[in-house]
């Protein structure tokens, strides 16, 4: 996308949300500016999956297959 036309939808969605809400409670930063974002887990655990679609598959159709052999 064009980032003119990024920034003029980004622009229009800001001002429709102070119509729309308390404006004191919109804020917005700089349009694409780089940002440094940091996060507390506060909670029992993180769990983070990562699978190559690929195996995940093929283990499925595995799985699938060892089914229906045990099922007869």
């Amino acid at each position: 996308m064009d980032p003119k036309l990024s920034k003029e939808i980004y622009s229009q969605l800001i001002n429709q949300l102070k119509k729309n809400y308390n404006e004191d409670k919109v804020k917005d930063g700089i349009f694409g500016a780089m940002m440094d974002v940091s996060l507390i887990n506060d909670g029992p655990v993180t769990i983070t999956l990562d699978s190559n679609p690929a195996i995940s598959r093929s283990l499925t159709i595995n799985s699938q297959d060892d089914l229906k052999t045990s099922n007869t």
